[in-house]
């Protein structure tokens, strides 16, 4: 096995749960375990590769979450891989289902900029006003070289169908969502558009339905607003 450093990683793949981890292990092409560890670093990370690509995949500290701890890690790993390029943050978030966006359990969402917004919002980074709530902070878009890359893929899917991956066989949907959803699908699909994220764990779909209609969006996490203000994701 070749003899790698730090230096030898351009890319970060942040799971912040271990079960998200695995999902990411499972998608190396080679492992190559885990660096000794350096003065301050704070992260343990499993190295490998896919493709050309040399991956470092890290979970967030157990029991740690949200927007915060994200922006920590993010600063962490800069300190950590001098070489860093992209960073991705793959998480298990929630669907948004509407007549727009048919979601369904096992799709995929990809934050793109729509219209006037970055494509993450920090829907709870907000100035209460008396006539009005507005939000406090602008995130930043992801990077250029990520934006051209799913540009590509996109043409890529127009032009072919593709890999087909199997759906998990699953229960019917939550009634909270069946008035948004059409016929069923046998295969997930990716869909582009606003992701929120916030500190709150939402389980109101009445409150759902209003973040939804608000900022149009098609899904809800609670990391990644910690995490896009660094131009490398």
């Amino acid at each position: 096995m070749p003899n790698f450093e730090m230096e030898d990683y351009t890319v970060v793949w942040i799971a912040p749960l271990a079960l998200e981890a695995a999902a990411a292990l499972q998608l190396l092409d080679e492992h190559h375990g885990a660096p000794a560890r350096k003065s301050g670093q704070t992260l343990v990370y499993h190295l490998g590769c896919m493709g050309d690509n040399n991956v470092a995949v890290a979970c967030f500290p157990a029991g740690e979450s949200g927007i915060g701890v994200a922006g920590t890690i993010a600063a962490g790993m800069r300190r950590d891989f001098p070489n860093l390029e992209v960073g991705l943050l793959v998480d298990i978030g929630a669907g948004i289902p509407s007549f727009e966006n048919d979601i369904h359990l096992g799709d995929v969402a990809v934050a793109v900029p729509d219209e006037d917004n970055p494509g993450v919002i920090g829907y709870d980074l907000v100035k209460i006003e008396p006539e009005e709530i507005r939000l406090k902070q602008w995130q930043n878009a992801s990077h250029p070289m990520l934006r051209s890359a799913i540009s590509t893929l996109n043409a890529g899917l127009i032009a072919s169908e593709g890999t087909k991956f199997t759906r998990l066989s699953t229960p019917s949907q939550p009634s909270t969502c069946s008035e948004h959803i059409r016929q069923p699908r046998q295969f997930p699909i990716v869909h582009h558009g606003t992701i929120l994220s916030g500190n709150k764990v939402i389980k109101s779909a009445r409150y759902r339905e209003e973040l939804r209609l608000r900022y149009k969006a098609i899904a809800i996490e609670m990391e990644a607003a910690g995490i896009i203000p660094y131009q490398w994701l």
